[in-house]
């Protein structure tokens, strides 16, 4: 009778260190898991960021871009102005030439002769 408890009690020696040795491993392995997990969810806050970062950097390329096209807008608006501005000038320096021709043939009348 001794002998069967003594041979149970290693038994269930046996199956408590069994028990004990799969209960270090789960802990092993849910470590590893949790530690995985902390990785990806660090990884997901720095994605996060970047992608807080390029939302960022694409509202400031979209406001330089409406500021350039307003400036090409305005440059464009310069350029006609000057355009009519130049047609004017060659316009009022048609009619001085004339003026000036016209004025030429007027002292050439009054021109005395010697």
């Amino acid at each position: 009778m001794v002998t069967e408890i003594e041979s149970k009690t290693n038994a269930v020696i046996i199956s408590i260190n069994q028990v004990s040795d799969e209960i270090m491993a789960d802990e092993k392995s849910n470590q590893m898991t949790r530690d995985i997990l902390r990785e990806i969810v660090i990884s997901a806050e720095e994605v996060n960021t970047l992608a807080h970062g390029i939302a960022y950097a694409t509202n400031q390329q979209k406001s330089a871009s409406s500021e350039t096209a307003a400036g090409m807008q305005n440059i464009s608006v310069l350029t006609e102005e000057n355009t009519e501005n130049l047609h004017q000038v060659r316009a009022s320096a048609k009619k001085m030439a004339i003026t000036a021709t016209d004025l030429q043939e007027m002292v050439a009348k009054f021109k005395f002769s010697a």
